[in-house]
């Protein structure tokens, strides 16, 4: 049995038993090499109980649980450090420290600190069907995202370099930035059941208020919700063996490859499933321009778009680069090309707007249309573009 399954299994025997309120209760706890902390054994104060299990070191493993009631993060306690062979369980709602309260941006850097932290994590759950609110109204003003002179709101959840990472069933609502952001991962990342809801009253603008990002190798996402404010989910540089399936998409920019940054690679995703609605564009490639980057291997399948009010499928070769933005960056080379291989969209259902496939600054563009459905009038633009078969829809 590999590892994800062993702790796919343990989830569900612990969430049988979460609401048992004593240790002694709860088999896992009794069990030699395990330890249980509670929240409502540190006056309901999550951060602490996470802090006073970590502290026993990776070998244990360790069983985190938000019990009893709802609760608040005090900004002393921002960022909430996770650590490695840890079971976290969301089940009640958490909400974060208001602007106000939120810890001051560390020296030299430009983002708050984020609410959840992990680094080179192995081996964690965090589960639960309870939410941890964001709280964007307290970032946000009532018609704009906020001015803070160019610096950045924080994360929900930053999670960079995990392996073997479970995100199952929990709730993430109002961030006041990214919400899910695991980068760099290095294998066996399953994200399941989650929703993502960014929804701010205020601007039209995006406000960068992304649901998830990820980035790495071997990543799933399934079986999850985002209302967002700009990318539903994005996959992100230097990504390979990703699968995301049977997820919904509101609002925002839709599905994302990208944007793909300088001299980085995007391969072997395949998204099936999906629906994307109400959003500004649906399913996306962003390749910066001048990158001299590479996606290969991406299949778009069974999927639905509609609703969308710019594009809903685009490649788009000349995303903003902000190096060749600066006039007198050293760092943007302007002969530099991309190149987009054997894409596909099979069986895509497209309901309105233009299907816009420019490949203008690649060297190279290969995509493949399989029965791709137009209704409501929608229409298919290819430019500099192989297209195996015919640019057209069926």
């Amino acid at each position: 049995m590999n590892r994800m399954i062993r702790i796919k299994l343990l989830a569900v025997v612990v969430l049988m038993w979460s609401g048992l309120a004593q240790a002694d209760e709860n088999p896992v706890c009794s069990e030699p090499g395990n330890m249980c902390c509670y929240a409502s054994d540190y006056n309901y104060n999550l951060p602490s109980a996470i802090a006073n299990c970590c502290a026993v070191g990776d070998s244990v493993k360790k069983f985190v649980f938000m019990d009893n009631q709802d609760s608040k993060v005090d900004g002393q306690d921002v960022p909430i450090q996770l650590c490695s062979n840890l079971n976290l369980y969301i089940l009640h709602k958490l909400k974060a420290p208001s602007k106000d309260d939120w810890p001051p941006i560390p020296s030299g850097e430009k983002r708050f600190p984020p609410l959840f932290k992990g680094e080179n994590l192995e081996n964690v759950v965090i589960a639960g069907d309870g939410e941890i609110d964001g709280r964007n109204n307290t970032w946000m003003g009532d018609k704009d995202c906020g001015d803070y002179s160019g610096k950045v709101r924080p994360i929900m959840m930053d999670l960079q370099g995990s392996k073997n990472l479970l995100v199952k069933s929990i709730t993430l609502s109002h961030g006041p930035g990214f919400n899910l952001h695991v980068e760099h991962s290095r294998g066996g990342v399953e994200i399941e059941d989650v929703t993502v809801n960014t929804h701010h009253n205020g601007s039209k603008s995006s406000c960068n208020l992304d649901g998830m990002d990820i980035s790495g190798d071997d990543i799933s996402i399934k079986d999850s919700e985002v209302r967002s404010r700009d990318d539903c989910i994005a996959v992100k540089a230097n990504s390979s063996n990703v699968r995301i399936s049977n997820v919904t998409c509101h609002n925002g920019h839709g599905l994302s490859i990208g944007s793909v940054a300088m001299n980085s690679v995007v391969k072997d995703v395949e998204i099936e499933n999906v629906t994307v609605m109400d959003s500004h564009f649906g399913l996306r490639i962003k390749m910066q321009k001048y990158a001299n980057g590479k996606v290969e291997n991406i299949k778009f399948k069974d999927s639905l778009v509609k609703r969308i009010s710019s594009n809903p499928i685009l490649i788009k070769t000349d995303y903003h680069n902000d190096h060749c933005d600066d006039p007198g960056s050293s760092k943007c080379d302007k002969n530099a090309r991309s190149s987009i291989e054997n894409v596909t969209y099979k069986k895509i259902s497209v309901h309105g707007g233009e299907i816009d496939l420019n490949c203008k600054y690649a060297d190279v563009c290969t995509v493949k249309l399989r029965k791709l459905h137009c209704k409501d009038g929608a229409t298919i633009s290819c430019k500099d573009v192989d297209v195996d078969g015919e640019c057209s829809c069926d």
